[in-house]
């Protein structure tokens, strides 16, 4: 069997279709589920009870697990059912919906989790001036209403030097963030990655604030339904594993690559039939959520900055008149903000990697001049740019920048498939892939060194051709530029 851009042995494919899943089963935690699962009358489906069950302990769920089976392959026809008991999960069947939402592990108190959820998403009104982090999360927490825990032995072997002669510990480390009515989430995402700590949820009942390397084993499974990708290539995959499995191909390609146990990282992908069962730690479940709804909604597909986006770029682009004593680059940054009124994040961890000290000395008077390029004559001696990132203005080092990547998907169909049967294509897939190569970041793709990839997807009778790409913010302006000259061009042909 064929499919486009993944190849199936003759052994591996099935000459009928498999049946849907059936809603979910109830299990019993005295079954032996090592013994149970991996019996070959149980089908791949059945199989990933295993897959949850080894590892529930890490997502807080005791000896629970959930499969979805279908009816006609989870026993076989000589076996003796077991006796299933309702335990603490009940997963209901998932059908295609207009938007994808992983369907999560429910714990025993969904009230809490409710909780949490709600905290998450609480706006925070912050305005952080060199406070210490303990203070900012305790302020934090007392908005949000959710207990906000530094993990101190994690964190312990982290020091922060401010200067030649002062070195403080991470529950000093000094934070400089201004924002207004952004959710808790996205504040915790904007400080936390600048002292080099991240978050995560090892319970609903607190927030944890860790290293990355200990949240990377809060890992939790989720259950994607892809339905509505797979329909598009309904004619040629007469089993929805296969597509499944191209699918997770991609995902594991341009969803925090990194993360993956093939590329060196803690997450996994199971593919079932139309759905993908995914363990992975939070953000990576947000970004693997946001590419599925971006395939499977064209309209989701070019990217619509936020108005916080639009407004920083705005001010970016205008002419400043600032005029600053000689002073530390972290006594700078906050009167800047308050001038231009966008938040303004200093990366105080990238800089601390490279060395670079964030108490250099910097002043100027300068008028007539844009934001843009203010930033870029105090910035650029030091190594440092500025960069749009979560509706904030980043500051970080020039090697950090270029390894904060996003995944886009762009539709190059009028470009690479021919208008008509008379006709031929404006440009073929090679000549497309140099003029990328060539014109678009050279030195930032894969094959040259650098980190950012791109692949072709090809639906049914090209019906969807899709080039998927992770680069920097930069990268995707200049390639959404280039696409666009060379769609003018093949209209015009």
């Amino acid at each position: 069997m064929q499919y486009r851009g993944f190849q199936e042995s003759a052994e591996e494919t099935k000459d009928t279709p498999r049946a849907r899943p059936a809603c979910y089963v109830e299990i019993s935690p005295t079954v032996n589920w090592e013994n149970f699962v991996t019996h070959d009358r149980f089908s791949p489906a059945a199989r990933c009870m295993q897959f949850l069950s080894k590892r529930c302990l890490t997502a807080g769920v005791l000896a629970t697990t959930f499969t979805f089976c279908s009816s006609q392959t989870a026993l076989g026809q000589d076996s003796v059912e077991p006796s299933f008991r309702v335990a603490t999960l009940n997963v209901p069947a998932i059908a295609p919906a207009p938007s994808v939402e992983g369907s999560e592990v429910q714990t025993q108190d969904p009230e809490a989790a409710a909780r949490m959820k709600a905290a998450l998403a609480h706006e925070i009104n912050a305005e952080f001036f060199n406070t210490p982090l303990g203070d900012v999360l305790n302020d934090l927490s007392t908005q949000s209403k959710i207990p906000i825990i530094l993990d101190q032995a994690a964190t312990n072997r982290l020091k922060y030097r401010i200067h030649s002669q002062l070195t403080v510990t991470v529950f000093e480390a000094p934070v400089i963030f201004k924002a207004q009515s952004l959710p808790l989430a996205n504040v915790l995402d904007l400080i936390l990655p600048g002292l080099g700590l991240t978050w995560g949820t090892k319970t609903n009942e607190t927030i944890s604030v860790t290293t990355p390397e200990v949240a990377d084993n809060w890992v939790e499974g989720r259950l994607y339904p892809v339905e509505q990708i797979l329909a598009k290539n309904a004619e040629s995959v007469t089993d929805s594993r296969i597509g499944a499995r191209v699918i997770a191909n991609f995902l594991t390609s341009f969803v925090a690559p990194e993360s993956w146990q093939i590329n060196g990282g803690t997450g996994e992908i199971v593919p079932l039939d139309g759905a993908l069962l995914v363990r992975a730690t939070r953000s990576v479940h947000e970004e693997a959520r946001q590419f599925l709804n971006t395939w499977s909604q064209p309209q989701l597909r070019q990217p619509r900055p936020t108005a916080a986006e639009q407004e920083i770029r705005r001010v970016l682009a205008e002419d400043i008149v600032f005029d600053a004593p000689e002073q530390a680059l972290f006594e700078v940054l906050p009167d800047m903000a308050d001038q231009t009124l966008i938040p303004i994040v200093l990366d105080f961890y990238a800089l601390l990697e490279e060395r670079i000290p964030y108490d250099r000395p910097v002043g100027f008077n300068v008028s007539g001049a844009s934001l843009a390029a203010v930033l870029d004559l105090m910035l650029d001696p030091q190594g440092l740019t500025a960069i749009v990132h979560k509706d904030t203005l980043l500051i970080t080092t020039k090697t950090r920048a270029a390894r904060l990547m996003s995944t886009r998907m762009y539709d190059v169909r009028e470009l690479l498939v021919p208008r008509d049967a008379e006709s031929t294509a404006p440009i073929d897939r090679r000549t497309l892939t140099t003029i990328i190569d060539t014109t678009v970041q050279p030195e930032s793709w894969f094959a040259t060194g650098g980190e950012a990839r791109k692949e072709f997807y090809v639906s049914d009778n090209a019906t969807e051709v899709l080039l998927f790409v992770r680069q920097t913010d930069a990268g995707h302006r200049d390639l959404h530029e280039r696409l666009q000259q060379l769609k003018r061009w093949a209209r015009t042909e």
